[in-house]
């Protein structure tokens, strides 16, 4: 198998490289000034598994690569990126060809189908920072989950998922795979909040008001998932969504650790508005909440103005740490008040 890493960003851009150091075909697609950066001087890794260069074949476009019959696509681009990256495959790569779609939400699969005839759903359970070009950091745990879309489990997966566990990436295949994303929502619910207070990944651990902030986010998701029959799946290490919210709201803080600052736990929300992309993938989480809120009459005030103070930012330009925990829970219950 080759693997073509449509979008090598903080989670492409480890698994790319990964499986290049455990010996397989790479080939890494992305645009601007990162994948200039990596033709000229190959894609610096960092965290995890060490600091290495990885000089593979790389393309700003999937046109200007030429497909070969074992190639398998891992699509890992934003989630607002993948209807025009599937429109740019299409009539240039095999509709047969295996597509992974290694993405937050649980729209994408969707979109990939409508050329594709091979898709599968894929969920992270890593994080990985990408915010100098040519560079990607592997920061925390090495999860993975997959399964064909909308379900079921082939040779294929299976077959991808050893090529990944040869990487040290931690495999879970399971039939359900969209209950599995579905989950995945509710952790990415955080992302809003990361980046409008600066706050890091890891300080869930040790800033009770985080937490508090958190549980009430997903209880109120949880209500509107509840309310539209949404059974989510299990995940490796995590437990239910409802022992979820009962660990945040009865853990005591722990000791604030020494964390160098390239290990910072930065959620790509945060690493959107950071760099000022001008979209994010908001709408993939959020929206896809408030949107079950207003179709099954469930009111869903938190989600929807943490999405919009968020929204707000980036049509605005603004950096990360424009709020303090305390100004966004002040905005939320004036919303839950009205």
């Amino acid at each position: 198998m080759r693997f073509i890493i449509y979008g090598c960003g903080g989670i492409g851009g480890p698994i790319g490289a990964e499986l290049h150091l455990a010996g397989y075909d790479v080939v890494l697609i992305d645009v601007g000034e990162h994948i200039e950066k990596i033709m000229q001087d190959g894609l610096r890794l960092k965290g995890l598994a060490g600091e290495h260069v990885i000089k593979v074949p790389a393309a700003a476009r999937i046109t200007d690569v030429e497909m070969q019959p074992d190639d398998v696509i891992f699509m890992v681009m934003k989630s607002p990126e993948t209807r025009e990256a599937v429109e740019a495959a299409r009539g240039h790569v095999d509709p047969d060809t295996p597509v992974f779609c290694f993405q937050n939400g649980v729209r994408n699969e969707e979109v990939a189908s409508e050329y594709f005839n091979n898709v599968y759903g894929g969920v992270v359970l890593f994080s990985g920072t990408h915010i100098t070009p040519g560079e990607v950091i592997h920061t925390v745990d090495r999860g993975l989950g997959m399964g064909n879309y909308p379900e079921g489990i082939d040779e294929m997966a299976e077959n991808v998922g050893k090529a990944l566990a040869d990487a040290d990436f931690k495999i879970t295949t399971t039939k359900e795979i969209m209950k599995m994303k579905w989950r995945k929502v509710f952790m990415n619910l955080g992302n809003g909040v990361f980046a409008m207070t600066d706050i890091c990944g890891q300080e869930i651990a040790w800033n009770k008001k985080l937490r508090e902030l958190l549980a009430d986010i997903q209880e109120e998701a949880y209500r509107a998932s509840n309310a539209a029959g949404i059974e989510l799946g299990t995940m490796p290490g995590l437990p239910p969504v409802e022992k979820v919210l009962q660990t945040f709201r009865t853990m005591e803080d722990k000791q604030t650790p020494d964390i160098e600052e390239h290990m910072l736990l930065r959620p790509s929300t945060w690493q959107d508005v950071y760099l000022q992309r001008g979209r994010t993938e908001l709408d993939s989480f959020y929206g896809e909440i408030v949107r079950l809120g207003q179709k099954h009459g469930v009111p869903t005030p938190i989600n929807q103005t943490i999405f919009g103070m968020v929204e707000e930012m980036v049509q605005k330009g603004e950096q990360p740490g424009k709020y303090t925990l305390d100004e966004i829970n002040e905005r939320v219950n004036a919303a839950k008040a009205s």
